[in-house]
């Protein structure tokens, strides 16, 4: 997946909604730059930090004021800074627009694994939609 993280990183709290819109709607530009009618269904936060209207972090849109193309964008989920690994679609308390993430460096995924391993909260799905997976029972 490619995901958006805006045109530089901007931290979204400290902007108003038009250049909140503006920066999520230039990040789409550039991704559709290098990878041409790529759907874009993710949006991560920059610094974590949400904007004052946490709406426009999954839909929004803004008009280039040169060129009157207006840009329209509606995420799938909103990604966290962190937070570590994300629940099931199938758990009550998942919520597609905050999703936590787990950012992998050195030996982080390793020691993930192996305390999910511990704790029998690793499982791997047999990819059938039809079947929801889930660790086994102890």
């Amino acid at each position: 997946d490619v995901c958006n993280h805006t045109l530089w990183h901007a931290n979204l709290g400290k902007y108003d909604d038009a250049v909140v819109q503006e920066q999520i709607a230039r990040g789409l530009l550039a991704i559709d730059s290098v990878l041409p009618g790529y759907e874009v269904r993710t949006f991560a936060l920059p610094l974590g930090v949400w904007p004052k209207n946490r709406e426009l972090a999954y839909r929004g849109s803004w008009t280039d004021p040169r060129s009157g193309r207006t840009v329209r964008y509606e995420h799938d989920a909103v990604l966290l800074v962190a937070g570590g690994p994300a629940r099931s679609p199938y758990d009550p308390e998942f919520d597609p627009l905050k999703l936590p993430r787990f950012i992998v460096f050195d030996h982080e995924l390793e020691k993930l694994l192996d305390r999910l391993d511990r704790e029998r909260g690793r499982y791997v799905s047999d990819g059938e939609p039809e079947t929801i997976a889930r660790p086994p029972s102890p």
